[in-house]
């Protein structure tokens, strides 16, 4: 059996992903997030709140004998109000750190620790943003959790060469996806957020993915994980691997 941890699966990338992954009966899914919308007998729900510290803290991964992958997908992901630093709501602040960089690290962290000693394929796959490469205007706490997220992942990695414990970690810019933080961001009042027109023209234009095209390029990246040398990178720049 393959076992999946898939953080924010109540819509989204998430939720697509667990369902393309459900698909294969030899695929069992975990779902983490506040609210359940999938129904599979392969399907396990874990209600929790990712902003929650001492919720995140007390979750356990289980000991899986037979399986033969075992995935963690930090997928989780939250922005705030979208305004200029000084305009923010410090629980924002507050939240979006949580959600995007301590949440996904807790779990990573606890991930490796349970799985260390596994003879299983290890994958941790984190998605990430190219806000985390580049400043975003009104978006200052989302930019640096996901910049955040991208450094403890290539740390991760630089520790698996040490150790040689087998996890392969990745830390994946998707890019521009039909979600509710695009709508959030094409609602965004324009005084606060100079690139509302550019977010409105990917839509208007159909430069915009759904999230069912992500789930199945993040399922063929972890099937080719072991041929990837790099850690942090885009959906596009994988295509350009030329991976076969």
């Amino acid at each position: 059996m393959n076992y999946y941890y898939i953080t924010g699966t109540s819509r989204g990338i998430g939720k697509a992903l667990a369902e393309l992954l459900l698909k294969n009966q030899n695929n069992h899914v975990t779902g983490i997030s506040r609210t359940c919308s999938i129904e599979h007998p392969n399907y396990n729900h874990v209600t929790l709140d990712l902003s929650k510290f001492e919720n995140v803290e007390q979750f356990t991964f289980h000991n899986h004998k037979d399986a033969e992958r075992i995935a963690l997908v930090n997928n989780a992901g939250y922005i705030g109000e979208i305004k200029r630093i000084g305009n923010h709501k410090n629980t924002d602040i507050a939240k979006e750190l949580a959600v995007n960089l301590t949440a996904p690290s807790v779990l990573m962290n606890k991930f490796t620790d349970t799985y260390r000693r596994s003879s299983a394929e290890k994958i941790i796959l984190n998605i990430s943003s190219g806000a985390g490469r580049h400043p975003l205007d009104a978006a200052g706490a989302y930019c640096a959790s996901k910049a955040g997220l991208d450094m403890f992942s290539r740390t991760a990695a630089e520790e698996q060469k040490i150790t040689g414990h087998g996890f392969k970690i990745a830390s994946i810019s998707v890019g521009v996806v039909d979600t509710v933080m695009q709508s959030m961001l094409r609602e965004a009042d324009e005084r606060e957020f100079s690139l509302r027109d550019v977010f409105i023209g990917y839509k208007e234009k159909g430069e915009i993915q759904q999230p069912e095209y992500v789930a199945r390029r993040l399922a063929d990246i972890m099937d080719k994980i072991d041929k990837v040398s790099d850690v942090v990178f885009s959906i596009r720049e994988f295509d350009n691997m030329n991976i076969k």
